[in-house]
């Protein structure tokens, strides 16, 4: 029972904190932002994942560029 506690808790933090972490990349963590702060927490580690599909800076994919006139 308390390790199920404990991975809720902890499951929930990681969420908190990869949101946290993301989100002011960007923008600054305001009191207004608290209750998005929350929902995302139950999102868990997937944060991590959706935080650096917006947020992550991916290396350029072109194989040849145009050529500037």
């Amino acid at each position: 029972m308390i390790l199920t506690i404990l991975g809720i808790v902890i499951y929930y933090a990681i969420g908190v904190y990869g949101f946290i972490y993301w989100w002011t990349m960007e923008f600054d963590l305001n009191h207004e932002d608290l209750l998005l702060t929350a929902l995302a927490g139950m999102l868990g580690p997937l944060t991590w994942l959706v935080g650096w599909a917006v947020y992550a800076k991916t290396p350029d994919k072109t194989i040849i560029k145009r050529k500037k006139t």
